[in-house]
């Protein structure tokens, strides 16, 4: 996805790319640094299902092949060229679906610039558009107040409460679930979502 700028005061340079076997060093020293601010959120696999945590090389290599396969897109956020967070785009199905979810972190120091909420539109504007999905979710915690906001302020459908939703940092947690039709955007009246990022 090409570059966007956000501020025309200081225009830093966001990028949305392919996440890459090279990025262990600097998401494993950016994970470090935000690893208290970042475990509540964090998915986690449930006890009992015999699932384990990857390496970074082996889920680098495992998100490659589901890739290739169109099962799923995963994305590194940088910023003036550095690795600033992920977008996960897990799991794309076809069929007569044609869906995905989108998931997003972003590292301490961009966190509240305005960065994830412009690379998150970025990727759904590929998503509903080239990639030719016509629906995609993004399911929040009800206490994430900021990735609450992100969702509002891009003007996507909040769809009600998911009870026990996900695993997350060792417990079922409920989610509040937001949408988006490739109509909604694309559309007789649609706007794409960068395109209501500039109309604010």
């Amino acid at each position: 996805m090409p570059s966007e700028s956000m501020d025309p005061r200081r225009r830093p340079s966001v990028a949305v790319r392919e996440l890459r076997t090279d990025d262990w060093e600097a998401w494993s020293a950016l994970r470090l640094s935000d690893s208290e601010r970042l475990a509540p959120w964090d998915a986690t696999p449930p006890p009992g299902g015999g699932e384990t945590m990857n390496s970074f090389p082996v889920f680098v290599r495992r998100q490659t092949r589901r890739a290739r396969l169109g099962e799923a897109m995963p994305l590194v956020v940088e910023v003036d060229g550095a690795f600033a967070g992920q977008i996960a785009v897990d799991p794309i199905i076809w069929g007569s679906t044609r869906s995905a979810q989108v998931g997003y972190w972003i590292g301490g120091s961009w966190q509240g610039s305005g960065i994830m909420r412009l690379s998150v539109a970025m990727v759904l504007d590929h998503l509903l558009g080239p990639v030719g999905l016509h629906r995609v979710e993004i399911n929040v915690r009800p206490e994430n107040v900021r990735s609450l906001a992100l969702c509002r302020g891009l003007g996507l459908r909040e769809e009600g409460l998911r009870r026990g939703y996900m695993h997350i940092n060792g417990a079922w947690a409920d989610h509040v679930s937001f949408a988006a039709l490739a109509e909604e955007v694309h559309g007789p009246g649609g706007v794409g979502f960068q395109r209501r990022l500039t109309r604010r």
